[in-house]
């Protein structure tokens, strides 16, 4: 006898080999999802990975430095140029001196809305806010707020802000013992590994991290060297 299907496949059989086509591609997709995963996965650990060992780096430029701050210079890591930026926060303007200046002072330092502004100031100030960079919105703000005020910062008046390049090894006994400052190292692309940390006086581990965040943002633009509130 012949086949009743000439050699065709049969409805039910179609219809399986259907659905199993469909598993098929489910799975190759779930498994391209994962190798795209754990591609970023790897691509974030290494980036976490450059930008620790640039803040470790320079911990101990800073601790062993003669040269006046603020600095502002470049240091490899893992074969990438990172771009890093410290202030010793003492010297920076407390939260409520810097509350206390009038809207065009702050505008002027990069404040997009004044009062807001003021508002997030004492809200940080109480513990409530604790990056200083995320009580105004705009940019410019997010660059000079935190080189500007500090919860650490003692100072009535914005700083004069002259970035200069460190001298690591010039005074390595010094290892500024109880300082606290503000270390923000940048990679190529954008991460950003942002640290409060305070100095320990040990050559072994010289500083205590007291806050870090990780972001992406821009790239340009790491510095601030404003004009002075009071002007």
């Amino acid at each position: 006898m012949q086949p009743r299907d000439d050699g065709y496949a049969t409805p039910a059989a179609a219809v399986i080999s259907v659905a199993l086509a469909m598993v098929a591609t489910a799975g190759v997709t779930r498994a391209l999802a994962e190798l795209r995963l754990a591609r970023a996965e790897l691509a974030r650990t290494r980036t976490e990975y450059a930008l620790s060992s640039a803040q470790n780096a320079a911990m101990l430029a800073i601790a062993t430095s003669n040269q006046p701050p603020p600095y502002h210079w470049t240091l490899p890591s893992l074969g990438q140029a990172i771009d890093v930026v410290a202030e010793p926060e003492r010297w920076k303007m407390s939260l409520p001196a810097l509350a206390a200046l009038d809207d065009a002072s702050l505008t002027r330092l990069g404040a997009t809305d004044p009062a807001a502004l003021r508002n997030a100031l004492g809200r940080s100030a109480a513990g409530e806010v604790e990056w200083v960079a995320d009580a105004d919105p705009g940019q410019a703000w997010k660059v000079c707020g935190p080189a500007l005020a500090s919860q650490f910062g003692a100072a009535a008046a914005p700083p004069a802000l002259a970035y200069g390049d460190p001298m690591a090894g010039q005074k390595s006994g010094f290892w500024r013992a109880g300082e606290v400052w503000r270390i923000q190292v940048t990679e190529p692309d954008g991460w950003r590994d942002e640290r409060i940390v305070r100095f320990t006086g040990n050559g072994l581990a010289p500083a205590a991290i007291l806050g870090r965040r990780l972001s992406k943002g821009w790239k340009e633009g790491q510095t601030c060297e404003p004009t002075s509130a009071a002007s």
